[in-house]
């Protein structure tokens, strides 16, 4: 079986320049893992295929909405058809 979790490059660049959140009561919180790092712990790594989606904001729904809309799903797809291909579980074509 595959496991596919699609990593939007924008996003990662911004959840990397977070390193801790001080509170306005002055507590500080450090960031957890994020969701790339934890598929990536759970997921046996012969299974996972977790290709890079180029892009940011335009890849969403909405604003601050971290759900692929239309051209996200598009690039994701893609990404995936290309690594299945290229792993040799769908044939090309």
């Amino acid at each position: 079986s595959v496991v596919f979790a699609p990593v939007v490059d924008a996003l990662v660049a911004r959840d990397e320049l977070i390193a801790c959140l001080l509170s306005g009561e002055g507590h500080v919180f450090l960031p957890g893992p994020s969701q790339r790092d934890l598929v990536r712990r759970l997921v046996d790594p012969p299974s996972l295929v977790a290709p890079t989606v180029s892009g940011g904001a335009e890849l969403m729904t909405a604003p601050g909405d971290n759900h692929f809309g239309r051209l996200g799903n598009e690039r994701a797809m893609r990404a995936l058809a290309e690594e299945l291909v290229a792993r040799g579980i769908v044939p090309r074509g």
